[in-house]
């Protein structure tokens, strides 16, 4: 495929940080038509295991559920790795935060659609997620209510923390 580097998107605002990435929201520059914004995880190679991380990120790019982040395409240069991601609207935190509790109602459908996204991960392709937390759940606002999508995912083998997808912040 066509390669693709920096100098083909504009960053826009960092949309989270975590221990091993920042996440920022993109737009390419030079489309045939109209482009939606998407968002990009900005890992430094220094500080992560390259080749894990290319294994997470194919196993990434090969999943297709409702309930979890699109991977669209990564490119790199000398000290960072970009994935290119399904831009999504906010955390489970930063709703949290910003609405307090949530209905009963809710956070049921939130949660049934989360388990939904993990069990196709782990039944379909046995990964255990690791890091379920409320910065990692992304959110996404539909017609009926917000969609979950689900991010840092491992093959089974335990581990911690690190992986493709997530959205410390």
């Amino acid at each position: 495929g066509e390669l693709r580097t920096r100098a083909r998107f504009l960053r826009g605002d960092c949309l989270g940080r975590g221990s091993f990435a920042r996440a920022y929201q993109l737009t390419e520059l030079q489309t045939s038509g109209s482009s939606s914004p998407i968002a990009t995880k900005v890992l430094l190679k220094r500080e992560v295991d390259v080749a894990k991380v290319a294994a997470e990120v194919a196993l990434h790019r090969s999943l297709s559920h409702p309930h979890i982040v699109t991977c669209f395409d990564t490119f790199e240069d000398t000290a960072y790795l970009y994935l290119l991601l399904e831009l999504c609207d906010l955390t489970a935190m930063h709703l949290l935060k910003q609405d307090g509790p949530l209905a009963v109602p809710c956070a049921a459908r939130l949660v049934s659609q989360a388990a939904c996204g993990l069990h196709h991960l782990h039944a379909e392709h046995l990964v255990i997620h690791r890091d379920v937390k409320p910065q990692n759940l992304l959110l996404k606002r539909v017609a009926r209510g917000a969609r979950y999508a689900a991010g840092d995912t491992q093959r089974d083998g335990g581990g911690g923390g690190g992986g493709v997808g997530g959205g410390d912040g």
